[in-house]
């Protein structure tokens, strides 16, 4: 072969039906290990991977194929100079960034890289990854929920190179969540922390949300909400009238289905602290807590669920307004099934002790028709089985929670002083991302730059404006529906 080594390219040979070889200088070898090349295995043995989509198939070294996986079968390939290299066919089982399962490939002696991986005929299109992030943040089970939430739903599933820039870029250029967020708003922490509740449906909290401007188009005006402490597990429940007789109905329902707590916070709404309500909590043994009057952070829990849903309910029926109570269920099936920030788990799991089988799984099973039997078991088993798995879910999920609120106390020392004294130093007041486009833009124009401080020209230029006026609005990413009419 003259010690030049070979790729496939996109050239085809309409005279006889060829793969076809595109030959390249050895002296690109140390370019494609520096910039191009990725690690994988073939057999358990680890070797360096490239890809190329502009090939069909793929090509390995034939030192590494062993004589039992030949297939008998041959290929030519021809190169740049009409050079023509007969290449065997090989059934290799491949495991890189790219391609992992078994695959037909092309076995060559002299390769720039041990494997280079085309396009193989069957693989997931590159559709597949945008359909997965519109499956998990626009779908009604979504919910438009934030970058952190997405992308675990995402990756309970999926996987692929650039999946966390790819979830980021999706999320923050979404039209419903740029329109709907709050700007300007800064998040306040705790006082102090609430005693940890270990026990599902221990101690929930309670809120009324409403009066809706839009009631719904069954009359709906109010939402009752609750959420368990122990295991972040939320209800809510659209009302027509919030009276102290139709919320203890709503109340006795969702404890007939998870149980009645020993203790409810609530705030000192009449609905929750009439004498109706103070007899129902008697007659089932429940401790009732109230929250100090015009301080809402101490039920911080229940109140940061009603600005997720309020947000959610915003974005999922903005097209029909009056039909926001038949989003509801599938809005809880959405923040029921990620995990939470304090627990490191989701709801559903902390409180059933199994993962709930969601429009991820079904999309999983629907592209590689694998669906995972269940394991045949007695009660016995089941039951052992299932408390072993709750305790050490709880365990671990309370070890996160002592984590979480011993990172936040450092932070109650000067919340709420009117004047502090800041030490700014070289570099603080920026996030991670600020500093990383500072970086790319230095790089991006270094050659503008001096090593020498003050040697650097300046010239005056007047730029002439279209109107006096100042904008005022926020620059925001282009939505992706949007970015194909902006370049037409």
């Amino acid at each position: 072969m003259l010690g030049l080594e070979w790729t496939l390219c996109g050239r085809l040979n309409q005279r006889r039906s060829l793969a076809v070889g595109n030959v390249q200088g050895r002296r690109r070898r140390a370019w494609l290990t520096r910039g191009r090349a990725s690690s994988g295995e073939i057999g358990g043995r680890e070797v360096d991977v490239m890809s190329d989509t502009g090939c069909e198939g793929v090509v390995v070294r034939k030192q590494l194929v062993d004589a039992s996986q030949l297939t008998g079968e041959c290929c030519l390939l021809l190169g740049k100079d009409n050079t023509a290299l007969l290449a065997e066919k090989a059934v290799i089982s491949l495991r890189t960034p790219f391609l992992s399962g078994e695959v037909k490939a092309l076995c060559i002696p002299d390769t720039i890289c041990d494997v280079i991986v085309g396009n193989v005929e069957g693989a997931r299109s590159l559709e597949d990854p945008k359909m997965s992030v519109m499956v998990a943040h626009n779908s009604i089970t979504g919910a438009h929920l934030g970058i952190r939430r997405t992308k675990d739903k995402v990756l309970s599933n999926f996987y692929w190179p650039g999946v966390d820039g790819d979830v980021t870029r999706y999320c923050r250029s979404c039209d419903v969540c740029q329109r709907t967020v709050k700007k300007g708003t800064v998040p306040r922490v705790p006082l102090e922390k609430v005693p940890l509740i270990d026990t599902p449906f221990k101690r929930v909290a309670i809120d009324l949300v409403g009066p809706i401007n839009t009631p719904s188009e069954a009359g709906h005006r109010f939402i009752l909400t609750l959420v368990d402490y122990a295991t972040r597990f939320a209800e809510a429940v659209p009302l027509r009238k919030i009276t102290t007789e139709s919320v203890a109905e709503v109340l006795i329902d969702i404890y007939s289905r998870l149980g009645v707590p020993e203790e409810v916070l609530s705030d000192q709404e009449t609905q929750f602290i009439s004498d109706c309500m103070k007899e129902v909590c008697r007659l089932l043994g429940i401790k009732q807590k109230t929250t100090t009057p015009y301080h809402p952070m101490c039920n911080g829990l229940v109140e940061r669920f009603n600005a997720t849903l309020k947000t959610c309910l915003r974005r999922l029926c903005s097209e029909q307004p009056r039909q926001w109570h038949r989003y509801i269920n599938p809005l809880l099936f959405a923040y029921r099934e990620v995990p939470q920030e304090f627990t490191h788990f989701a709801p559903f799991k902390l409180l059933y002790g199994r993962t709930v089988r969601g429009p991820m799984h079904i999309l999983r099973e629907l592209w590689t028709k694998e669906i995972e039997g269940p394991d045949v078991k007695s009660t016995y088993e089941y039951d052992l089985n299932l408390r072993e798995r709750l305790d050490d879910t709880l365990k671990i999920a309370r070890e996160h929670f002592n984590d979480s609120d011993c990172e936040a106390l450092p932070e109650l020392g000067g919340w709420g002083s009117k004047e502090s004294v800041i030490d700014l130093k070289y570099g603080d007041g920026l996030t991670l991302d600020q500093r990383k486009q500072l970086e790319e833009v230095a790089v991006t124009y270094s050659s503008i730059f001096s090593d020498r401080p003050g040697t650097a020209s300046t010239e005056e230029h007047c730029i002439e404006l279209t109107s006096s006026i100042p904008v005022r609005q926020c620059p925001y990413p282009v939505p992706y529906a949007m970015r194909q009419t902006l370049r037409e």
